[in-house]
């Protein structure tokens, strides 16, 4: 199962991205012919700028959640069943167990994933090339693909600079605040 939910993670982005661009399809991919079997109308996913974005962020969630998935197993793992066996003898419930042994014990678990996570959204390039080109409309043109448009497409070389420096700004802010969350979580 951990095979299953990891692959995705290390499959090839453009081939991935591909390949949901077929299973989109609007005439004959598989998301229409499954809703069209149950009775309900296709949709143009990717095609509508009313559903392309959510399509896109369905698909990077699909991408990345094996990987977070093996950082959130390993953190479970690796926190003692004594910590459990010592809070249910004091007599606390699941959810103060929960409250008060496993989300404190996977503390540092969450903020990687919750920074990485963040940094892959400002990096969020592939997908929305491959698939959309920025469109329709530029309903899924995400600040990656916007300054590579600028760059070298429209060769404003000097506005896709800036705009990558004010990306980098924005995702040390980002972290940054995530830090000072972290730090006073921790009591520091």
């Amino acid at each position: 199962m951990r095979l299953i939910f990891y692959t995705p993670s290390i499959t090839n982005t453009v081939a991935v991205a591909v390949v949901w661009t077929y299973m989109y399809n609007p005439n004959n991919g598989l998301l229409n012919n499954i809703l069209r079997s149950i009775g309900l109308p296709g949709l143009q996913w990717i095609y509508d700028p009313a559903t392309a974005k959510i399509s896109l962020i369905f698909l990077a969630i699909w991408k990345a959640v094996g990987l977070n998935m093996l950082i959130f197993l390993a953190a479970l793992q690796g926190i003692p069943e004594s910590l459990y066996e010592a809070a249910e003898l004091d007599g606390a419930n699941k959810w103060e167990q929960i409250r008060h042994i496993t989300l404190p014990s996977m503390q540092f678990s969450i903020f990687f994933v919750s920074v990485t996570t963040l940094i892959g959204w400002f990096q969020f390039f592939d997908e929305p090339f491959v698939m959309t080109k920025g469109g329709p409309l530029n309903s899924t043109n995400s600040v990656a693909l916007y300054v590579y448009q600028n760059g070298f497409q429209n060769s404003n070389f000097g506005f896709a600079a800036a705009a990558s420096f004010v990306m980098f700004v924005a995702i040390i802010l980002a972290t940054s605040i995530q830090f000072r969350i972290q730090r006073k979580q921790r009591g520091e």
